[in-house]
């Protein structure tokens, strides 16, 4: 069984995903280190992407693989991809990204990379992914996804009560402290 590496956001101005950072690369040498990026969603300028090859440049990584689930789908680079010391799940349209995953098969092919001890990073909703149900994607969509499960890598899924809850809370607390200003 490999590593999930859980985000919620992943910029070098969170101090948290510092030390997220430094447990993710603990033991690797930066230099030869690859990391193989698969995008949310369409990503052809590569926008998203060179954001970040800047992130990962910041700690000595300069390998970064474009895996492209769209218009530049090329199944004769999954060899390459599974090649990859880390695979990271950009952030983005959680179901977009779900249907793409399905769609190429690389649902299967993700799982077997992580039962066979790969490292994978999830950001925001590719987080989701990783656990039982996709339940939370109601964020979304307002109504459950028909057709689409979770990759089910963990025991646990991310709670849709919950979260709005806590969204719930941090609006009210927002609301207090402009009212004591």
């Amino acid at each position: 069984m490999g590593k999930l590496f859980f985000y919620s956001d992943q910029t070098l101005e969170l101090s948290d995903n510092e030390r997220l950072d430094r447990i993710l690369l603990d033991g690797r040498d930066s230099i030869n280190t690859t990391i193989g990026y698969i995008p949310s969603t369409e990503d052809r300028e590569k926008t998203h992407f060179n954001t970040k090859v800047h992130y990962y440049r910041n700690y000595g990584i300069k390998e970064l693989m474009f895996f492209d689930l769209y218009s530049e789908f090329d199944s004769s680079k999954i060899g390459e991809l599974l090649k990859c010391d880390i695979i990271h799940l950009s952030a983005g349209n959680p179901v977009e990204f779900r249907n793409a995953i399905k769609h190429r098969g690389m649902d299967k092919i993700l799982s077997n990379y992580f039962n066979g001890g790969g490292t994978i990073v999830g950001v925001s909703g590719r987080a989701v992914q990783f656990g039982m149900s996709i339940n939370l994607f109601q964020l979304f969509t307002g109504d459950l996804v028909q057709g689409l499960e979770a990759l089910q890598f963990v025991d646990f899924e991310f709670c849709l009560t919950l979260t709005v809850g806590m969204m719930n809370i941090k609006k009210k607390f927002i609301h207090m402290l402009k009212q004591t200003e």
